[in-house]
């Protein structure tokens, strides 16, 4: 069973982002913890979430469970305790979009910060697709965190994933790298089709974001603490207008133990897997 974590403010864009979560793991066997942090009246709060609770469980398959979990705002660290000791695959959130809020709020903002797992931010632009195209990115110096595709590959072959990788190195990378890391990414995704992508360190992130663009992705996929993660932090963070965001991004913490895990066997870190009837 694959465990998430839905932070709602019962916002159409919190529900938006469950909806897009719900519907790319309609064949898997889920359990979701709702959590709320209550800003002004608790027992208003408490209705709405166990009204919530009702509404989804109305709509959903009996084979996804459904939790709740309601704190105080001077409960704001056992939240995030919770977050980051409940074991999920992810922890989903919404981000506002067209004609919504600049930037991150204060307590996503936080959580980016301070969360230890893997969360899933989705804009309230992002269109639900059955084929999806994707992009990871990493600097070269961080390229064995590209290990981490291996939990997600399932996943990735149910979305009909067409996946770039873009690889940010401070030299030109010779013929015999480039097969080398080609060969790499292949091994830890062989059912999905793959372009390597290399920028230089030289490029302005400008450049870079330029590049991306191009690809008019779905989704990201980025390693917690990698430049990317940073510069995609930086954007969303200090956005000036409406946000107008359509990739999602799914951001991965890595830690050296989980790499030795995988690459000495594949099977010893907890994967995406499809539910099978």
């Amino acid at each position: 069973m694959v465990r998430i974590a839905h932070c709602t403010d019962f916002s159409e864009n919190a529900k938006k982002a469950l909806d897009t979560i719900l519907f790319n793991f309609w064949s898997f066997d889920i359990s979701i913890d709702i959590l709320h942090l209550v800003e002004d009246n608790y027992e208003e709060a408490e209705e709405n979430l166990l009204l919530y609770k009702k509404e989804l469980s109305y709509s959903l398959r009996s084979s996804v469970t459904l939790n709740t979990y309601l704190y105080r705002k001077e409960q704001k660290t056992d939240m995030l305790e919770k977050l980051n000791t409940g074991a999920y695959f992810t922890t989903v959130v919404g981000l506002d979009g067209i004609r919504k809020k600049v930037g991150m709020g204060g307590f996503l903002k936080e959580l980016y910060q301070s969360y230890l797992g893997t969360m899933t931010i989705i804009p309230f632009l992002h269109e639900i697709k059955i084929e999806n195209r994707c992009l990871t990115a990493v600097e070269f110096d961080n390229l064995e965190a590209l290990y981490n595709l291996v939990k997600i590959n399932d996943f990735m072959s149910f979305q009909f994933t067409k996946l770039s990788v873009l690889i940010r190195v401070k030299e030109a990378l010779s013929e015999d790298k480039l097969k080398e890391v080609t060969l790499l990414i292949k091994k830890m995704s062989p059912s999905i089709q793959i372009e390597l992508l290399v920028c230089n360190h030289q490029d302005s992130a400008k450049s870079i974001l330029g590049l991306v663009a191009q690809k008019k992705l779905d989704y990201c996929f980025l390693m917690k603490g990698d430049f990317f993660d940073n510069l995609v932090y930086d954007l969303i963070n200090n956005k000036k207008q409406e946000n107008t965001f359509r990739e999602s991004l799914i951001r991965i913490n890595t830690t050296s133990d989980e790499i030795l895990k995988i690459k000495q066997d594949e099977n010893s870190v907890q994967r995406l897997s499809l539910k099978f009837e």
